[in-house]
């Protein structure tokens, strides 16, 4: 029997208001002086009949595991979806607001910012959820040379030059959703600027 697979995305604007401080670098000397460009949260949706799977990615340097907890509930609240099959992750932009409560930057986010963002990427994965249809799925991986260093090491390597993408379209063959996964700091822009940013990752997509 043929498994039949159902699949939904959704992207939602995180940007934060200019002033926000800036997470990423103790060398950075203000808090955020304007937007380079937006930052998303984006969320796709597995589901084979059987078991529903929620992937969330945010423009965001990282969560604490309490915070994660939060959005999970909130998701597993509006939805049928199992706490433990929601994966939360963060782009790990050095050039997004402090959710990770002071961890190299200028300042702590506000309390009620932070209460907006569970409720802005939670609401992302519910509209993915609604949007289910029939769909396919492909995996595979390239190789990448020339963007990641080693910065342990005098010559930059050894580096991982993997890149994993799971491409997800909808039965005409219409793109609905790309999921890469590299492994490389979000550091293109230092600890100068002060503008809140995705960084490279936010560009790839």
């Amino acid at each position: 029997m043929k498994m039949q697979l159902r699949a939904g995305s959704a992207k939602v604007n995180i940007t934060p208001p200019v002033g926000t401080p800036l997470s990423g670098y103790t060398a950075r000397k203000d808090v955020s002086q304007g937007v380079h460009d937006e930052l998303y949260a984006n969320s796709l949706i597995l589901d084979n009949g059987k078991r529903i799977l929620a992937i969330i990615t945010a423009d965001l340097l990282g969560f604490y595991g309490d915070f994660v907890d939060k959005i999970r509930d909130l998701i597993s609240g509006r939805t049928n979806i199992d706490k433990d099959n929601i994966l939360i992750s963060a782009t790990h932009t050095h050039s997004a607001p402090d959710t990770i409560c002071g961890l190299y930057s200028q300042g702590k986010t506000s309390d009620s910012w932070m209460d907006v963002l569970a409720q802005k990427i939670a609401g992302c994965a519910y509209m993915a959820w609604r949007n289910r249809k029939e769909a396919q799925i492909g995996v595979d991986k390239g190789m990448v040379d020339g963007v990641g260093v080693n910065r342990r090491n005098p010559d930059g390597k050894p580096v991982d030059q993997e890149v994993g993408v799971i491409r997800v379209e909808d039965i005409k063959g219409n793109l609905m959703a790309v999921l890469i996964n590299y492994t490389c700091h979000a550091v293109v822009l230092g600890p100068d600027n002060l503008l809140i940013s995705a960084d490279y990752p936010g560009y790839t997509m």
